[in-house]
């Protein structure tokens, strides 16, 4: 039901789902093929971003996450991997499979408060905890990859998975502006936000 609600966010900036269904017992999604790399790729071929670079994706993700909240839905798993690049450069936000609807026919909402889901890299203090999430969440995970994305590294870092999603709980990350000095102040207050 969440992945039909996903199909149905049409965006320039969002991987268009074309079916949802099950045969045989297994379920999928038919999606629109990007034909060019995820950011996670970029990054590992390019480097990290520049200052505009950086805007450009800001911008693009953030209209894409705007469109899935006025429809209720939260991606919860925002991260370079999820971001692909358009061969005339457009980003685009894929994999809904963690999506949540936060509005809907009774029943929609299939996973519940208390479930922690999503990549701890990337992930929002409330949803580490397992609470309830909104489009706030996708908003930090946002940041948290383009701060990835122009530091060359994640925000936080751990020997677990449980000790970066505490990180992101009980820490603040370096500020961007120590690891790259060259950006704009106002870019790198966006991001440490």
């Amino acid at each position: 039901q969440e992945a039909r609600a996903a199909a149905g966010l049409v965006h320039g900036n969002i991987v268009q789902i074309h079916e949802v269904a099950c045969v045989e017992g297994v379920h999928f999604l038919a999606e629109e093929y990007v034909a060019g790399p995820t950011l996670k790729t970029w990054l590992t071929v390019r480097g990290p971003l520049d200052a505009r670079q950086a805007v450009t994706v800001l911008g693009q993700v953030g209209s894409a996450l705007a469109r899935a909240a006025e429809q209720g839905v939260v991606h919860r798993d925002i991260k370079p991997e999820n971001l692909l690049v358009t061969p005339g450069g457009d980003v685009k936000v894929a994999d809904f499979g963690l999506a949540r609807v936060l509005t809907g026919p009774e029943g929609m909402d299939l996973t519940q408060d208390g479930m922690t889901l999503g990549t701890p890299l990337y992930m929002s203090p409330e949803q580490a905890e397992g609470r309830a999430v909104d489009a706030r969440s996708d908003l930090y995970s946002l940041g948290a990859t383009v701060y990835h994305l122009l530091a060359g590294k994640p925000p936080f870092d751990g020997p677990t998975p449980l000790a970066v999603a505490m990180a992101h709980i009980n820490q603040p990350a370096t500020p961007l502006a120590t690891l790259r000095p060259d950006l704009p102040a106002g870019l790198c207050a966006i991001i440490d936000t």
